[in-house]
């Protein structure tokens, strides 16, 4: 049942995401994926220099060089909140909703505020790449994990496997160290948002009800 919860005010003491030393590791490097029409480019340029005469280095008729198409939305901007599973770390799971007021690298980021867990939140790095981190680390919420993302610091608790690959291909700091997986992942605009909060309320009503005595 993917309840959603209210509520979101980290205090100190909360169970944190379990990372060994109590440290959030810095995120791996991702693996450059060259694109297709770039490698192309390349290939074409390096033909040219083998068979072309010397010349000016900078000859005026020489071809503009093709760039990469630019990275695509993998989360519309009208994505109001995420519910995402499949991560080892269970604590990882759940809904991440979108908090407006809080921007990093120019997109807002994405809270999730599941109950009995520290606080996490979801953010795209400049590079287009999106993070999952906790908003604080250390014994007292003492490392401020949200300015670092900010100050465009490399530390999470998982992240997108590549910015041009699927949104469901992720990497999860488990067991210290680095492994794959594989998420299901759904967004939600505002509306759908709406429907899926009431249809979890009435779920919640419904089942506080059978709890109840019945009447003598």
């Amino acid at each position: 049942e993917r309840a959603i919860f209210g509520g979101d005010g980290w205090k100190p003491g909360m169970e944190q995401v379990k990372v060994p030393g109590g440290t959030v590791p810095r995120l791996p490097s991702p693996k450059p994926r060259r694109h297709r029409s770039e490698g192309r480019s390349r290939s074409r340029s390096r033909h040219r220099e083998a068979h072309r005469e010397v010349g000016p280095a900078h000859a005026p008729d020489a071809p503009i060089p093709e760039l990469p198409d630019p990275l695509p939305e993998v989360v519309p901007s009208s994505t109001v909140a995420l519910y995402v599973e499949g991560f080892k770390e269970e604590a990882l799971d759940g809904w991440y909703r979108r908090r407006d007021k809080c921007i990093i690298t120019g997109s807002p980021a994405f809270f999730n505020n599941k109950q009995g867990s520290s606080k996490l939140f979801m953010y795209k790095q400049a590079s287009g790449r999106w993070v999952i981190s906790p908003v604080r680390a250390g014994k007292e919420g003492e490392d401020d994990l949200l300015r670092a993302a900010r100050q465009g610091q490399d530390r999470g608790v998982a992240c997108q496997k590549a910015a041009r690959g699927g949104f469901n291909k992720w990497r999860e700091f488990y067991q210290g160290r680095w492994v794959e997986t594989r998420l299901t992942v759904e967004m939600f605009d505002f509306q759908q948002y709406e429907q899926e909060r009431r249809r979890s309320q009435l779920a919640r009503e419904e089942r506080q009800a059978h709890a109840l005595p019945a009447p003598v």
